[in-house]
C-alpha cells in the first residue's frame, strides 16, 4: 500500500470513527429523554450528509496534510487533526439538540458538552505545536472549525439569553463578512492568502473566552450583573474592531494586482479560501 492509499484510508476510518461515536452520543441523549423518533431521523439524515462532506473534503485535499516546516507528507490523519475533526464532527449533534432543547430540559448537559467542545478549540494547537506537526491541512480545517463552532455556539448562547443581542448580531456580522470578502476576492479572482492577524486571533480568544466564563456562570450561578456587562462589552469591542481589520486587508488584496502565471505558495491555493484569514 503506498503513502496516498495509506492517507486516504486514515482518512476513511476517522471520519467513520466520528461518525459511529457522534451517534452513539446522541443516543445516549435519545434514551435517557425519551426524545421523539423524529429528532433521531433528523439527526441521523444531518450528521450523514455533515460527515460524507467532510470526507470528500479531507480526501479533495488531502495533499494538504503534509507539514509546514519541511513539507514532509503524512501518510494518515496526524493527533492535531483528528482533534480538529472531533470538534467539527460534533457540530450537528449541537444542533439539533439545540432544537430538541425547546421540548426537552436537556440544558445542562447540553452546557458541558459546549464546555467540551471548546477544550478542544485549545488542545489541537498545542498538541500540534507540541509534537512539532503544524499542517497545512490542520490550518484550514481550525479556521473552517473556527467560524462553524463559534456560529452553533453563537446561536445556543443567543437562544438560552446567556448573550446579548447586540454582542450576538456583531458576532454573526463578524463571521457573514468574513465569508462575504472571500466570496468578493474570488469572484474579483484575486489571490487568498491563509494568514493570521492580531485582531482576527484577538476577535476569535476574546469571544471563546468570553462564552466559556458564561458556561461556568451558569454552573456556578455566579451573579454579578455589572462585570458580565464589561466583559461583554470588552469582547464585543474587540470583535467589533476586528471587521474594520479585516475591510483593510480586504481592500489591499483587491487593489493587488496578480502576477501573470504566478503560482501560489507550497501548501496554499484559492481553493483555500474556506480557511481565509483568522
Amino acid at each position: 500500500m503506498d503513502d496516498r492509499a495509506r492517507l486516504s484510508r486514515s482518512i476513511y476510518l476517522s471520519v467513520t470513527a466520528f461518525l459511529v461515536f457522534q451517534i452513539l452520543l446522541f443516543l445516549v441523549f435519545f434514551r435517557a429523554y425519551r426524545m421523539s423518533g423524529s429528532y433521531l431521523r433528523l439527526f441521523l439524515s444531518v450528521t450523514a450528509i455533515f460527515h460524507l462532506a467532510i470526507l470528500a473534503f479531507l480526501l479533495a485535499f488531502r495533499k494538504q496534510f503534509a507539514l509546514v516546516e519541511g513539507g514532509r507528507s503524512l501518510v494518515r490523519v496526524n493527533l492535531a487533526n483528528e482533534v480538529t475533526l472531533a470538534r467539527m464532527s460534533t457540530l450537528p449533534t449541537l444542533l439539533i439538540l439545540i432544537v430538541a432543547s425547546k421540548e426537552y430540559s436537556i440544558r445542562a448537559p447540553l452546557l458541558v458538552l459546549v464546555a467540551l467542545v471548546f477544550v478542544t478549540d485549545f488542545a489541537d494547537g498545542w498538541i500540534s505545536r507540541a509534537s512539532r506537526q503544524v499542517t497545512f491541512m490542520g490550518r484550514m480545517l481550525d479556521a473552517i472549525s473556527d467560524y462553524s463552532v463559534l456560529i452553533v455556539l453563537s446561536i445556543v448562547f443567543y437562544y438560552y439569553e446567556l448573550i446579548p443581542g447586540w454582542f450576538f448580531w456583531v458576532v454573526i456580522f463578524r463571521l457573514v463578512f468574513q465569508g462575504a470578502g472571500m466570496a468578493v476576492l474570488l469572484m474579483a479572482r484575486r489571490p487568498i492568502r491563509t494568514q493570521s492577524t492580531l485582531m482576527g486571533k484577538a476577535a476569535i480568544f476574546s469571544t471563546m473566552a468570553l462564552y466559556t466564563l458564561e458556561v461556568l456562570r451558569v454552573m456556578v450561578r455566579w451573579e454579578a450583573p455589572g462585570a458580565w456587562r464589561v466583559l461583554e462589552y470588552a469582547a464585543g469591542s474587540v470583535v467589533f474592531l476586528s471587521i474594520f481589520e479585516k475591510a483593510v486587508l480586504l481592500f489591499v488584496q483587491l487593489r493587488r494586482i496578480p502576477k501573470a502565471g504566478a503560482q501560489p505558495p507550497a501548501g496554499s491555493s484559492s481553493s483555500e479560501a474556506k480557511a481565509g484569514e483568522a
